[in-house]
């Protein structure tokens, strides 16, 4: 998946999925520091947090892109 290398507490994806259906799932697995970058409907960032919470976003974030 195509992503930004961070220098910060963010990262952006291109997610190759429309915001709403990505958001939305995030939201339902508990993950909810997400935003969209219009016009840019595929492109997300999220917000790095503890170790475990980042292994569930990847997780949660890899399954999408499939």
């Amino acid at each position: 998946m195509k992503h930004s290398d961070s220098q910060a507490i963010l990262v952006f994806f291109d997610i190759k999925k429309p915001y709403e259906e990505v958001a939305a799932k995030l939201k339902r697995e508990g993950i909810i520091s997400v935003c969209s970058f219009a016009p840019y409907s595929t492109l997300i960032s999220i917000t790095s947090g503890l170790p475990e919470e980042n292994s569930k976003a990847h997780q949660v974030i890899s399954q999408l892109a499939r």
